[in-house]
């Protein structure tokens, strides 16, 4: 076992043993960690490189969600080296948060300093509609507030989050045309939000809400990740009872197959410039 493999406190057993199998197929280290969320899965098709299925990578749990494929395509974007967790896992699917992050640490192992990850959100903020892309500024966790904090027994403790999303990344994201920033509210699903629930969302502070990224971020600060993260608004939440439209997850897949373009876009200038 080499150096970089031995167990440590970020490179538990089963750690180790994923980046073995992930070793066996390639020997590239990836600069860059991407974690493609929701109708994002085809922004992998431009990485020159492998991909394996989670299936063959032990420790790591099958994605059980439309849109999802539950690869990591490792090799080069944009001239950068990276690798990217093809769809991920959530809470909602019956996993812990250790298991929905396990990716996360296997993406660290393998060299990653950076992780970007994008998802899927409902607006919370009137301004932000279907379409726009957001980064994500700070968060509020619900799941983690009450007892599902990913670090929960884990080696890391008391872990800061206060910038917890880079501020330079941040700026980076800005240049390239991701101008809009806002609080993400992280839910537990896979049930959408009542009206009541976004309206304590929205007076918490929330700008966008969703149920996956906090957990994985949280990770990422713990193995001292740099880390940013970019919501696609798929939808406009409802705030009223009087409002007659009804939120589906077919709504949420239509907008995310038309934000995708844009999401690359975005990858494509903002990838060389970090």
């Amino acid at each position: 076992m080499s150096p970089a493999t031995k167990t440590s406190a970020t490179n538990p057993p089963e750690t180790i043993r994923a980046l073995d199998a992930v070793r066996a197929k390639t020997d590239v280290t990836p600069d860059i960690a991407l974690i493609l969320g929701s109708g994002l899965s085809d922004v992998a098709d431009a990485i020159d490189g492998v991909r394996i299925d989670y299936a063959d990578i032990p420790g790591l749990v099958p994605s059980t969600v439309h849109s999802h494929k539950g690869q990591m395509a490792i090799g080069t974007l944009h001239g950068r080296k990276v690798v990217a967790q093809v769809g991920r896992v959530h809470g909602y699917e019956g996993y812990s948060a250790a298991e929905t992050t396990r990716p996360v640490r296997l993406m660290a192992a393998l060299g990653a300093k950076t992780l970007i990850v994008t998802n899927a959100a409902g607006g919370l903020n009137p301004d932000f509609k279907p379409g726009d892309l957001v980064a994500i500024a700070d968060h509020i966790s619900l799941p983690n507030l009450t007892g599902f904090d990913p670090l929960r027994g884990a080696e890391e403790r008391f872990v800061s989050m206060n910038g917890a999303y880079d501020p330079a990344l941040l700026k980076a994201l800005f240049k390239v045309g991701v101008s809009q920033r806002g609080v993400y509210c992280h839910v537990m699903g896979p049930s959408f939000e009542t009206p009541a629930e976004v309206r304590m969302l929205r007076a918490m502070g929330g700008d966008m809400v969703g149920m996956s990224t906090v957990p994985e971020v949280m990770v990422a600060r713990a193995l001292k990740m740099r880390v940013c993260a970019v919501s696609g608004i798929s939808n406009a939440c409802v705030h009223s009872l009087d409002d007659p439209h009804v939120t589906t997850a077919d709504e949420a897949w239509d907008a995310m197959a038309k934000i995708a373009p844009k999401m690359a876009a975005v990858l494509e200038r903002l990838l060389p410039a970090i």
